[in-house]
Order: C-alpha cells, then sequence, then structure tokens
C-alpha cells in the first residue's frame, strides 16, 4: 500500500467494496462476533451469503436521500483501503429493510438493535437534528459479555 490515500465520492458501485472491507474491519469487534457468531466457522457458502446481505443492505442506504458516502483509495493501487457514511436528519430511510440473512443471529441483532435505540435515547433524548456516522454509531457505550 502507498502512502498517500485520495478521498473520494463513493455510489452504490461501492457497496461490495464496502460491505468487504466492513466485513474485514469489524472482525474482531464484540458486537460484530456476537451478531455474526456463525462467521468464525463459515463456509464458502455462508460467507457468500453474507457478502451478498452486507451488500445490498449498505447499497439500500447508500441510495437514500440524505446520505453521504466516501471511500479512502490507495492511489498507487486503486484499492478502496477505508469507507465512511454520514447520515444527515430525517435522511429518508424508506429503502432500508430488516430483511436478515442466515448468517446473522436475529436474536442477537435485535438485541442489539434495542441497546442502540436505548443509548442514542439516552443520549439525545428525543433530538431529531442530529448527523451520524453509520457503522460506529454507539458501537463504543455498549458493553458486551464474553
Amino acid at each position: 500500500m502507498s502512502t498517500e490515500i485520495r478521498i473520494l465520492a463513493a455510489t452504490e458501485h461501492h457497496a461490495e467494496d464496502f460491505a468487504r472491507l466492513t466485513i474485514l474491519a469489524n472482525a474482531q469487534d464484540k458486537m460484530f462476533s456476537y451478531i455474526c457468531s456463525s462467521d468464525r466457522n463459515a463456509t464458502l457458502t455462508q460467507q457468500s451469503e453474507h457478502l451478498r446481505w452486507r451488500t445490498e443492505r449498505i447499497r439500500n442506504r447508500m441510495l437514500s436521500a440524505g446520505t453521504y458516502w466516501f471511500r479512502a483509495v490507495d492511489v498507487k493501487t486503486g484499492d478502496t483501503v477505508g469507507i465512511a457514511g454520514v447520515i444527515a436528519p430525517h435522511c429518508d430511510k424508506s429503502g432500508w429493510t430488516d430483511e436478515s440473512s442466515d448468517t446473522v443471529d436475529k436474536q442477537a441483532f435485535e438485541e442489539c438493535a434495542q441497546i442502540i435505540a436505548q443509548k442514542r435515547k439516552e443520549l439525545l433524548d428525543d433530538r431529531e437534528d442530529v448527523w451520524c456516522e453509520l457503522s460506529d454509531l454507539f458501537v463504543g457505550i455498549i458493553q458486551f459479555h464474553d
């Protein structure tokens, strides 16, 4: 990897790159491991399904009005090496689905969603004028037990 990185806008055409990087970057994250516990011993079919599910989920968010997407690109190789998604207040979430995947523990996923909603309420009350970064929002304040 070169030392020169360029920040570029991203579109839904980069959704699979984002999904791959998200899976790789979060492989040791406690919440990710809790929700996707089967990833450690996943078959190629399961890995493919997880990538498909995560790609579609990210693509739906990228297509939403009021979201902004960026990618960090290694200038020498052209590879995407970093990602960021920013959500504006009142973005259009109508295309966001609750579709799940067999690679995700649905009960754990719902449990984490409820904890995040609770923490959001504690921190922000009823404020709706908040911008947020999509994937890492509140992960740092949730405690998971080994």
